[in-house]
């Protein structure tokens, strides 16, 4: 796995061993790691976390996301993944805290949350204790000298190519950073996410057969 300072060397390296944007470099690495952990079309198992469980209170709607977590957990707590209702085997639904702040709430087994800054609200009011089990993602810290890539080998390159267009685009550049970004598109048009990798371990369908009749 490749380290802070490999990739460091290898961007400086693509921007022509400019020593002028030395100290820009570590930000437009940053920058290009969060990039791809925010696009939607790939999934970063890496930095999922849980479950972990906890208890609700009777006629208690609202709970701290920190009684749920260990100290050492918090601060790198991203969002919340998902929400189940272990006591009663089903998934808790999130929606937006709009459409419960639009009813009059009643006790009852919890149906669905929603998040408002570090708390979740259940509706209906749990009228019992119920255990609730959440995944969770962090949120990584930045990435510095003396520290590993979080993420697989094969992440390196995008990385990499990312930071590069970023300098090339600061330096008015812009010819050179469209051509490293549709070398990097192209790539990265190939690549499958995890979950579609993992296809091969689903189960078999049945499938329809065409069959052509001869004449």
């Amino acid at each position: 796995m490749i380290s802070y300072d490999a990739i460091v060397t290898e961007v400086t390296a693509r921007l022509g061993n400019r020593t002028d944007v030395a100290a820009r470099i570590g930000r437009w690495v940053n920058y290009s790691l969060f990039e791809l952990m925010l696009n939607p079309r790939y999934s970063f198992f890496e930095l999922d976390q849980g479950p972990v469980t906890f208890s609700t209170i009777a006629n208690a709607a609202t709970y701290q996301i920190s009684t749920m977590l260990v100290p050492a957990a918090l601060p790198s707590f991203w969002f919340i993944m998902d929400l189940r209702d272990n006591t009663n085997s089903r998934r808790i639904r999130r929606v937006h805290y709009t459409e419960i702040d639009k009813v009059t709430q009643t006790t009852g087994q919890p149906v669905r949350y929603f998040r408002y800054g570090m708390a979740v609200t259940f509706d209906p009011i749990p009228d019992a204790v119920y255990t609730i089990q959440m995944r969770y993602r962090t949120r990584p810290g930045d990435f510095a000298s003396g520290s590993d890539l979080i993420l697989g080998t094969e992440w390196e390159e995008p990385v990499v190519a990312l930071a590069t267009i970023r300098g090339f685009e600061a330096l008015d550049m812009r010819n050179k950073a469209a051509e490293q970004r549709q070398l990097l598109e192209s790539l990265m048009g190939t690549r499958m996410d995890v979950p579609t990798l993992e296809d091969a371990d689903a189960e078999p369908t049945v499938q329809p057969t065409l069959i052509f009749p001869s004449y």
